[in-house]
């Protein structure tokens, strides 16, 4: 308890730094956690220590400020709601205004306009002004359908691409970190080109289109349910370290996906 009031205190502290730690390592467990499920089948037949960092670098340097930012964002809604509420509001008072005039200029009738009794007759849309018009439940069913038809829509394909060309432009250096024989080394570290980078964009843009589809349908399955709970019951700073912790089972899939063939 007294551990997680510490880690509470640096994410109120150091909100994006403490995200993008706990979102590498979540991401390094749930490599860990594929890679035994893939030994398991047979598909691997010793551990990838480079397949684990570059999915831990990837986490931490780019989903990590990724989920940060997209959760403040989400934050933000109740406000943006408000906003286009109270727009929608102006503009009916608008157009009933104006129609009012329009008719009492048509019929010779200006010196009957009355604001107070506009004001009256309208004082449901005059009072959306002075309190929140937006309801809770309309606040949680936004950030779910945005998380579930933006965000989920967007990040599997950044998360296949980037880490198809990190996983395939990296080896070669990687490799030749703990190659012994110099020569070796320098033609290890010459392989990591653009035409490796090319092949590897073309070969990640073939797993997105093979590979997407599948991921999509399992997010539709999981995250919706558990956004719910998110937005409902977890403080808004807490909000991506619980995405964290269930991205450890949900890493572990999009892990085994990536690498599956």
């Amino acid at each position: 308890m007294a551990l997680f009031r510490k880690y509470n205190a640096y994410m109120t502290a150091y909100p994006k730094i403490v995200t993008s730690i706990t979102t590498g390592i979540c991401y390094g467990a749930g490599d860990v956690v594929a890679q035994k499920i893939e030994k398991n089948q047979g598909k691997l037949n010793e551990y990838n220590w480079h397949r684990t960092l570059t999915f831990t670098l990837f986490g931490t340097l780019l989903a990590g400020p990724i989920y940060y930012t997209w959760f403040s964002k989400l934050a933000k809604t109740p406000l943006l709601l408000e906003i286009i509420a109270k727009k929608n509001e102006t503009r009916i008072l608008k157009y009933k205004f104006n129609e009012k005039f329009n008719n009492a200029l048509y019929n010779n009738k200006l010196d009957t306009l009355s604001f107070k009794n506009f004001r009256e007759q309208f004082k449901q849309n005059f009072d959306n002004f002075e309190k929140p018009i937006i309801r809770s439940k309309t606040i949680l069913t936004t950030k779910i359908l945005l998380d579930q038809f933006v965000f989920s829509i967007i990040y599997p394909i950044f998360f296949l691409m980037t880490t198809g060309v990190m996983l395939k432009t990296t080896k070669p250096l990687y490799d030749s970190l703990f190659e012994q024989n110099k020569e070796k080394q320098i033609e290890l570290r010459k392989q990591c080109n653009l035409l490796l980078l090319k092949k590897s964009f073309n070969e990640g843009v073939t797993d997105i289109k093979n590979k997407f589809l599948g991921i999509y349908v399992m997010d539709c399955a999981m995250w919706p349910m558990a956004q719910m709970i998110n937005f409902s019951f977890v403080p808004q700073h807490l909000q991506a370290v619980y995405v964290n912790v269930l991205n450890i089972g949900w890493n572990a899939f999009l892990c085994y996906s990536s690498q599956s063939h």
